[in-house]
């Protein structure tokens, strides 16, 4: 007998032999966020970033209230992760090396 309980975030039984936790822990890494823009009316996409974090929401926020002031409310914006093609990445030691001037 199939009971809620016994269900996953998905919806899906747990002998489904998935690891949900780390799956979800998975789709939430990404190298940044950026901005989607979407123009119903013209068919127009636009993407804006990249950004971390809360710089995301807060850019998304500033961007629909400057939308709005425009009467441009059915244009969507939304946050979504970014992941840089592997040789774009930085190497793990120049994301944490500290600058210095000389």
């Amino acid at each position: 007998m199939y009971r809620a309980a016994d269900a996953t975030p998905a919806g899906l039984p747990q002998e489904s032999g998935i690891d949900w936790l780390a799956a979800i822990a998975r789709l939430d890494e990404c190298d940044g966020y950026a901005l989607l823009v979407v123009d119903p009316q013209t068919g127009a996409t636009d993407v804006h970033g990249p950004y971390e974090g809360l710089g995301a929401v807060t850019a998304a926020d500033e961007l629909r209230r400057s939308l709005d002031a425009e009467d441009l409310d059915d244009v969507d914006v939304r946050v979504v992760r970014m992941h840089l093609a592997e040789e774009s990445r930085p190497s793990p030691a120049s994301r944490t090396a500290p600058h210095t001037t000389g």
